[in-house]
């Protein structure tokens, strides 16, 4: 089994050395257990990112909704297109916001 471990170490160095880590003297590993570090925020672009494509999928389902609706005789297509805006950008920018 300590062959097994001499292998992974193995592997694990030939990565670090491969995606450059190694030449800053080798990659610093967090210990098992230990807690995870979120990076550094980046002054606050995130959100306005997560807003503009947001937006963009909001746009894209309410246009295709309302020209659903549109074809529908029993069914406001502003309505429809208005509702589909909503939800798929609300669904958008809380997943993204929450992720960060």
């Amino acid at each position: 089994m300590a062959g097994a471990d001499d292998d992974i170490e193995k592997l694990l160095r030939e990565v670090d050395t491969a995606l450059g880590a190694g030449a800053a003297g080798g990659a610093v590993r967090p210990a098992q257990g230990a807690p995870v570090v979120a990076a550094p925020a980046t002054g606050g672009r995130e959100p306005l990112a997560a807003a503009r494509r947001a937006a963009g999928i909001g746009a894209a389902w309410g246009v295709g909704v309302g020209a659903v609706f549109w074809v529908l005789p029993f069914v406001h297509s502003a309505s429809g297109g208005l509702g589909a805006f909503v939800a798929a950008f609300s669904v958008s920018f809380l997943g993204r916001v929450r992720r960060h």
